[in-house]
């Protein structure tokens, strides 16, 4: 299964610099704060996942906390600069989602043509 929440979280850490544990963490200095929350929203505008789901993905924070990021954000989009910013890392996700959808779509159905290890039902022939 594809990790929609991982890709998001490797992609913010890699565009703003911080760790993982920083990323997920407590510490509350805005240089992890602001990236935290763009992660946070954009697991909810890429995901199927809820708040509740996204806030135990993030060092088990409650789920009010994951709707403050996301009102957050939706705020700051209002400035130009930080809307390109999100605009550009959500086609970016998304893009990263689905070439890893794509490839795990492919090993699946390679290891069913073989008869080896499936990931999820067989088609029938």
């Amino acid at each position: 299964m594809v990790d929609s929440v991982m890709i998001i979280k490797r992609l913010i850490c890699l565009e703003f610099k911080i760790t993982h544990e920083c990323l997920v963490g407590r510490v509350n200095l805005r240089k992890f704060v602001r990236p935290r929350h763009i992660a946070q929203w954009l697991c909810k505008q890429c995901t199927k996942r809820s708040t509740p789901e996204i806030g135990r993905l993030f060092d088990g924070r409650d789920h009010s906390t994951i709707l403050h990021a996301i009102r957050r954000v939706e705020f700051l989009r209002k400035n130009p600069n930080f809307d390109s910013l999100v605009t550009r890392l959500r086609a970016q996700a998304q893009a990263e989602i689905a070439a890893e959808r794509a490839r795990f779509r492919a090993a699946n159905e390679s290891c069913q043509r073989y008869g080896q290890i499936t990931f999820g039902p067989r088609k029938e022939s």
